[in-house]
């Protein structure tokens, strides 16, 4: 199975394992390479309902940190986002990368979801939109974020 799309020009893949201990589940090793420096790797498990399957989501945010406080983003990172990420119901793997380049702010938060209402209960109506706090939204001089499902092979 693959993910459709491209990260800063990087396109992601999923590997498919089948484990028979969970004959109720299918299950799969998600391997997402974004950008020269993050590499995803999760378990996941897709529930399947009577007549459907959840569709995992892959959420990927780039914020561009203002020059000069990116000791004060990671800070925030560590004290606040992530822990509040990790306590959300329906969150399967969460991963965060810095730049390698000594030139760049921008930074990736990468979450992967059971599905989209797991995002939807985290970021409300607007789930599409980043979810920005005060507390970091003087860090940020820019934000990009994408939604990417898995596709499914044929």
């Amino acid at each position: 199975m693959l993910i459709q799309g491209e990260v800063s020009g990087h396109a992601g893949a999923v590997q498919n394992a089948q484990s028979p201990k969970h004959a109720h589940a299918a299950l799969r090793v998600v391997t997402m390479t974004v950008g020269p420096c993050v590499t995803v790797t999760s378990d996941v498990a897709r529930r399947r309902s009577s007549s459907e399957e959840t569709t995992v989501i892959i959420r990927v945010f780039r914020p561009t940190i203002q020059p000069g406080k990116e000791s004060e983003f990671e800070a925030f990172l560590h004290d606040t986002a992530i822990p509040l990420v990790s306590r959300q119901k329906g969150l399967v793997a969460q991963h965060v990368g810095k730049p390698r380049d000594p030139s760049s702010t921008e930074y990736l938060y990468v979450t992967v979801w059971e599905d989209a209402e797991s995002i939807r209960a985290f970021a409300g109506e607007r789930w599409q939109e980043a979810v920005i706090t005060p507390d970091e939204e003087h860090l940020l001089s820019d934000t990009w974020i994408g939604h990417y499902e898995i596709l499914h092979p044929r």
